[in-house]
């Protein structure tokens, strides 16, 4: 039995997986800006200024965000409810908890979608 560390979890009612690899550190309070023209948003972190991805339901502004590295570059995270954090039993797409999987969440392949209809919004708006 192989072994994962990361955390447990929830996306609207969905469990979720994310590896230790990707989660660095929750964000307590922060305070998101809405990017005009895009489902992004800014955060402040530690002095820098931060993308918010937001996964999950609208959450309120401030509210604790999931800060993790995504290709390379500090993303947080908002929509998800840390659940649980440990070593969990890995299984083919993802961990098993008790008697459930939780999927692996791909929050790179989230951003990527959300970036492609950010440059077809800009690119629209450009030719009006």
């Amino acid at each position: 039995m192989t072994r994962v560390g990361g955390l447990l979890v929830e996306r609207e009612g969905q469990l979720g997986f994310l590896p230790a690899s990707v989660a660095q550190c929750l964000v307590d309070d922060a305070v998101v800006t809405r990017v005009p023209g895009t489902q992004l948003g800014m955060t402040l972190v530690a002095g820098r200024v931060v993308l918010v991805l937001s996964v999950g339901e609208p959450a309120p502004s401030p509210s604790p965000l999931l800060l993790c590295e995504l290709a390379g570059e500090l993303v947080a995270v908002a929509g998800l409810r840390v659940l649980d954090v440990g070593l969990f039993e890995a299984t083919g797409g993802g961990v098993r908890v008790g008697h459930r999987v939780a999927a692996a969440l791909d929050l790179g392949a989230e951003l990527a979608r959300l970036s492609q209809t950010t440059r077809r919004y800009r690119r629209s708006g450009e030719a009006s």
